[in-house]
């Protein structure tokens, strides 16, 4: 480990520390903490590189950063952020410490309302969201205004708030963790600070492991919904050749789930310097902690060459090139691949993937990233038995009874019977047309044909539970409409008519009939059964 610069700062509320492991060419996030509100005496910049590299994106702000650590940890090892995290808190003197993006933009309020929150109540984890602009003229970045980050490009603006912070039915997946977290020092080193387990090792990981743990531990989780972190594009968002632990499919950590839900509070596996930290055990006093930082057995378990065998986790393969949105991409004679990562691992050495079905091919990654991106689908409401999904700038109008559709695979929405139309009132009048085909098909099955089989819902729709009760209320409404037909033809058949018809007539026999009369009948035959006897 080597100290490039240590923070002389003497009481700074805040640390902002920020992490590089060789792959930031932008630290810009420095750039906007030089115009805070606040005083620059209130907080500190805490940089700390995995590797051995002096950064020149760091080096462009070196005199906005208070303390540069370089971890010098293997170039052969893949990194591990919770072990940057715990360096990060043993180098953070702050009362608040706060984990993330190195090159967002940021407000002049920025720093002002992390303290304003925790001014109200110390006792919690914060959050910040972050917009994201996936726009490609602001990359190499070129400081474009915050009004234009937020505009044309801008996939999660809703009304001037993120998309994640207005979610409330999947929160966890639409939030940015990583955006911005902060919580009090104290609190995070007595919950263990970050959890070093392998199964945080490379792109599955986060500081939200200390969020949920910190909520076992009793502090109240807290997300910013007026102030916002900035994000604009850059290839290799998703990490290059990276190293997937266990996660839910969305990439977050199953591990971290695990802790929130069983409310474990300690790490599974606890940094020495934070014991030390922790416990007060500071044997040759303060900084002493900084000799057991690292374990020296990290250089052999987090081997590129010894984790590439067979772990029980998804490693990428050599030739990857990076991951975007679901895809490992790859770089291969010139053109680049997309598989999803569903697939698993492909062979580099033969030809026969590349024509796949699932397969998105394209001259640059760029213009592979545009095609995922382009057919990324977005469900909006159910009319009869047709879900209408917004699909890039078009609107698909997709039969339920196709069941589940991926518009990223080429047989699937080249598919005759889906409808592409340029708006929403478009694809309402088609659903609405293709329903009432589907009406006189009910109509038929009531002559004795076959009525069409129950179709099986798209997988993709089930994690929403409003996709869920819409499409219930769509089989609900086509039900219905079955046996409102039924009813109408027994009302026309001939024997209905006939029935009523005869009803009819006894209803009326009924009521020429006096109540007095018909006991009379049955006194005199009672009497004349009592004659024969």
């Amino acid at each position: 480990m080597r100290i490039l610069k240590q923070s002389t700062r003497k009481q700074p509320r805040l640390s902002l520390i920020l992490l590089d492991w060789g792959v930031r060419e932008s630290i810009h996030l420095v750039h906007y903490l030089k115009n805070q509100t606040v005083s620059r005496e209130s907080f500190e910049v805490v940089v700390i590189e995995y590797y051995d590299n002096v950064s020149l994106a760091v080096k462009q702000f070196e005199q906005e950063v208070d303390t540069w650590v370089l971890l010098e940890m293997p170039a052969e090892c893949y990194y591990h952020k919770h072990l940057m995290y715990n360096a990060g808190i043993v180098f953070g003197k702050g009362e608040i410490l706060m984990f993330g993006d190195s090159d967002a933009m940021a407000r002049p309020t920025f720093v002002e309302t992390i303290f304003k929150a925790f001014d109200r109540d110390p006792l919690i984890v914060y959050h910040m969201d972050e917009f994201r602009n996936v726009r490609r003229d602001f990359y190499p970045f070129n400081y474009p205004p915050i009004e234009e980050v937020v505009g044309d490009g801008c996939i999660n603006n809703i009304g001037g708030k993120t998309k994640g912070v207005l979610d409330v039915i999947d929160p966890v997946h639409t939030r940015n963790y990583g955006a911005c977290m902060c919580a009090r020092r104290e609190d995070i080193i007595a919950i263990g600070g970050a959890d070093e387990d392998m199964t945080y090792l490379g792109h599955i990981c986060g500081p939200y492991d200390m969020t949920f743990r910190l909520m076992n531990f009793g502090r109240r989780l807290l997300w910013e919904t007026e102030e916002y972190l900035y994000h604009t594009w850059h290839p290799g968002s998703d990490g290059i050749d990276n190293y997937l632990g266990p996660h839910d499919g969305k990439n977050m950590s199953t591990t971290a789930f695990h802790a929130l839900c069983s409310g474990r509070i300690p790490p599974l596996v606890e940094n020495a310097a934070i014991l030390q930290l922790r416990t007060g055990s500071l044997a040759d006093g303060p900084g002493s902690e900084l000799a057991s930082l690292i374990d020296p057995g990290y250089a052999e378990e987090f081997s590129r060459s010894k984790l590439r065998g067979p772990t029980g986790m998804s490693v990428a393969a050599d030739g990857s090139y990076a991951s975007h949105r679901g895809f490992d991409v790859f770089h291969i004679e010139g053109s680049f691949y997309a598989v999803p990562q569903q697939l698993g691992p492909v062979d580099l050495n033969s030809t026969e993937w590349r024509g796949g079905d699932r397969i998105i091919r394209g001259n640059s990654f760029t213009e592979v990233c545009a095609t995922i991106e382009a057919f990324e689908a977005q469900f909006l409401e159910t009319v009869g038995r047709c879900n209408i999904c917004r699909v890039g700038q078009k609107f698909a109008v997709v039969p339920q009874e196709l069941g589940s559709i991926d518009f990223r695979i080429r047989t699937h929405r080249e598919n005759p019977r889906i409808a592409w139309v340029d708006s929403l009132r478009e694809a309402r009048r088609k659903a609405t047309a293709v329903n009432a085909t589907a009406r006189r098909g009910a109509e038929r099955s009531w002559d004795g044909t076959k009525a069409p089989d129950q179709p099986v819902p798209p997988v993709a729709f089930w994690d929403s539970s409003q996709a869920r009760s819409s499409w219930e209320l769509a089989n609900l409404e086509s039900r219905l409409a079955a046996v409102e037909v039924g009813v109408s033809r027994i009302y026309q058949s001939l024997t209905w008519r006939a029935l009523t018809k005869v009803g009819g007539v006894l209803a009326s026999a009924a009521r020429l009939v006096k109540p007095g009369q018909i006991r009379q009948h049955k006194d005199r035959l009672a009497e004349a059964a009592n004659r024969q006897h």
